[in-house]
C-alpha cells in the first residue's frame, strides 16, 4: 500500500482531468461502480485466471455475502449494463482504485488506479466501435503528452 503525495497527486489529477475532458468530448459518460461487489461479478472473468484464483481480496461480509474488492473495472461496467439495460451503444468511462493481492514488486501495488473506456454495442457495430475506442485512446495519449512512450520503451 502507498500514499500518493504532492507533487505526484497533482500529476495524477492532471492525468485524470485530461482523460475526462478527452473522452467526454468523444461522447462518453462517467460511470462510478462500487468498490465492493458480489464475488460472482469477478468470478465470471474466468475461474482459472490468476485474478480470480490468487489475486482477489474476497471475504464474507457481516450479512454472510461472499464479496470482493474490485480487481478491475470492466466486469463492474458489464454488471451495471446487464442490471440497468441502457440503450446501446453505451459509451462510458471510468477512473478509480482497484485491488489485487500480489507479491510486492517494483512498480506494482496492491491498490492501483485504472482509467478506461468501454463501449457496449450491438454485434453489428463492434468494428466501428473498436475503431472509435482506438481513436479516443490515441487522442488521450497525445493530449496527456505520452505519445511515443511505448515505442521508446520497446527499443
Amino acid at each position: 500500500m502507498r500514499d500518493i503525495l504532492p507533487p505526484g497527486s497533482a500529476r495524477w489529477r492532471v492525468l485524470h482531468n485530461t482523460f475526462a475532458e478527452v473522452v467526454e468530448a468523444a461522447g462518453y459518460g462517467e460511470i462510478k461502480t462500487p468498490l465492493i461487489e458480489d464475488l460472482g461479478v469477478f468470478a465470471r472473468i474466468g475461474d482459472a485466471t490468476d485474478v480470480v484464483t490468487k489475486e482477489m481480496y474476497d471475504f464474507q461480509d457481516k450479512g454472510e455475502r461472499h464479496v470482493a474488492l474490485r480487481p478491475e473495472l470492466t466486469a463492474s461496467v458489464c454488471r451495471s449494463y446487464a442490471q440497468h439495460r441502457p440503450t446501446p451503444p453505451w459509451k462510458v468511462w471510468y477512473a478509480g482504485p482497484n485491488f489485487r493481492y500480489e507479491k510486492p514488486q517494483r512498480g506494482r501495488f496492491r491498490q492501483f488506479d485504472q482509467v478506461g473506456i468501454e463501449v457496449l454495442a450491438l454485434l453489428t457495430h463492434v468494428l466501428a466501435q473498436d475503431r472509435e475506442v482506438r481513436a479516443v485512446d490515441d487522442a488521450v495519449v497525445v493530449e496527456v503528452g505520452i505519445a511515443g512512450v511505448a515505442e521508446a520503451i520497446a527499443v
